[in-house]
């Protein structure tokens, strides 16, 4: 693949790990650490010719779908277009740390999917507004402050077994 292409994206996305297309690491050495790579389940890093790890992204529809739905509800948008998707996308891909270190992963950690999101909201309900699929009255100068006004952060209380059941 890294022979017409200069950075090869491959993408092995089987779940579990042991049905995987071809391992990660196997890519990354036939490509000689050009390849950027992302699968459907966790993998180790793999090493770059250079001797540096190179993380092996998590494709995950975690990174991208509340986005969508999050961008879609914040506008308060009747349909879900192509185009507020591809926003998403967009905003998604601006997103890749491999944009400023090629050795980095080529998406964002799975860790930061809350941030992402956020992002890839904002990127659709600015969409909205654009192409007139949004029913609020604010402009796509005000969504990141609305958007930030109407996330949902997941916060649980810490709890405790009691093995009688008294506490």
């Amino acid at each position: 693949m890294a022979a017409s292409c200069e950075r090869p994206i491959i993408l092995p996305l089987s779940n579990p790990s042991r049905l995987v297309e071809v391992d990660p690491n196997d890519a990354n050495d036939w490509t000689e650490g050009k390849a950027l790579l992302a699968t459907g389940s966790p993998f180790p890093p793999a090493k770059s010719p250079n001797g540096k790890d190179y993380v092996i992204a998590e494709c995950n529809n975690a990174l991208i779908y509340p986005g969508l739905g999050f961008g879609a509800i914040l506008a308060q948008s009747l349909h879900m277009t192509d185009s507020m998707i591809i926003a998403g996308a967009r905003r998604l891909a601006a997103l890749s740390p491999a944009i400023s270190d090629p050795d980095n992963a080529l998406l964002p950690d799975f860790a930061d999917a809350p941030k992402v999101n956020f992002e890839v909201g904002v990127a659709v309900a600015e969409q909205a507004i654009i192409e007139g699929t949004a029913r609020v009255n604010w402009s796509k100068d005000q969504v990141r402050e609305e958007a930030s006004k109407k996330i949902w952060l997941p916060v649980y209380g810490q709890y405790i077994y009691d093995e009688q059941g008294q506490k």
